[in-house]
């Protein structure tokens, strides 16, 4: 932000629990796409895609924890134990280390975007190509059905059965079986031209969140039933371009 903070918001009132300064490596960077909290909350990961580095914030203090050089981030997460992290840097070079000591496992390319399952894998992405990657070793597992479009940004099922995920294309948001390839789920994120499509589940998946940024800087947030495709509420107000969404 321009105030080179980060705010925790709490998500029933719309108050701010706490603003986190940035740290003195973060302070000077931009554009912070790269946003996620640990399993238990008590961290934030935050990457930034010009200068800096990845860092780790307590939450409840606002210190950083941790931080190493990674000047380039597009794209960050926890797995769901809290025991490993990935980032994805603009040479779509994907990286998997230990967050409390910041060594590298492995890394590999090309990847626009990755998420860890609940066991041992890794799902990453190559347009509308998806892989599945043993994520101690980042060794390839056999493949995973085909997208239908090019992938943006995407969310997985708490089970790990669905994907669910946005293109920059047409901007609607799917839901895809990974057994068989089947979409269980298709809804339009807006209608009007728009650029940087967010997904994110709740913790239980039965609710799915999209959100983007249209042509005229004006944030739209939809909020979906996983089951049965109902849009449950539509959330307005954020000026200027939305780039990354944690819940």
């Amino acid at each position: 932000s321009t105030e080179r903070a980060i705010d925790l918001v709490e998500a029933r009132t719309g108050k701010t629990r706490l603003r986190i300064p940035l740290s003195p490596k973060q302070g000077k960077s931009r554009h912070f796409r790269a946003v996620d909290f640990s399993p238990d909350g008590k961290q934030l990961l935050v990457g930034c895609l010009q200068g800096g580095s990845l860092s780790i914030y307590d939450t409840a203090t606002g210190a950083p924890v941790v931080e190493w050089d990674s000047p380039r981030t597009d794209f960050a997460r926890f797995n769901r134990t809290g025991t490993l992290i990935l980032d994805i840097n603009l040479s779509r070079e994907l990286t998997v280390r230990e967050p409390a000591s910041g060594r590298i496992l492995w890394n590999r390319k090309p990847f626009g975007r990755a998420l860890f399952t609940s066991g041992d894998h890794v799902i990453a992405s190559d347009g509308n190509t998806l892989r599945r990657l043993d994520a101690r070793t980042g060794a390839v597992l056999p493949p995973l059905p085909p997208l239908r479009g090019r992938l943006f940004t995407m969310a997985l099922s708490p089970d790990d059965s669905t994907l669910f995920y946005a293109g920059s294309a047409d901007v609607f948001v799917r839901g895809m079986r990974l057994a068989d390839g089947v979409v269980t789920f298709e809804q339009a994120l807006t209608e009007s031209p728009a650029s940087w499509p967010t997904v994110a589940l709740s913790a239980d998946g039965a609710k799915v969140f999209g959100a983007v940024t249209d042509d005229g800087r004006k944030t739209v947030i939809r909020v979906w039933d996983t089951a049965t495709g109902s849009r449950l509420r539509t959330l307005r107000g954020h000026d200027g371009d939305l780039e990354s969404v944690a819940i």
